[in-house]
């Protein structure tokens, strides 16, 4: 069977990236990824090339080394997300440390 007609193709439409950094994260308690990147539809969270340790991600302020998702020095996890203040990182060692970029979709899209 043939359709007739063009083919509509999908297609995001980005505005910016917020890039930044999280550094000093420990074993004590958890810290949000950040507060201020409202309205993005993606982030990229990568450990730091130099830690020593490992960093945990989550999704509350109670995410440890046992629930968190695991990244040794070097290793990223992208998530499609709205905020990221719902991101929670803890490590497993002190003075750990986090790069994200963070995709902010354009109006409408």
């Amino acid at each position: 069977m043939r359709m007739k007609g063009r083919r509509k193709r999908m297609v995001n439409v980005f505005q910016s990236i917020d890039t930044g950094q999280v550094t000093g994260i420990g074993t004590a308690s958890a810290v949000q990824l950040g507060t201020d990147h409202h309205g993005i539809g993606s982030v990229t969270v990568r450990a730091l090339s130099g830690n020593s340790g490992k960093v945990y991600v989550g999704n509350t302020s109670g995410v440890t080394t046992s629930t968190g998702y695991q990244l040794a020095a070097g290793e990223s996890i992208s998530m499609d997300i709205g905020d990221t203040s719902i991101v929670w990182l803890i490590a497993d060692a002190a003075s750990q440390g986090v790069t994200f970029v963070a995709v902010r979709m354009a109006p409408g899209a």
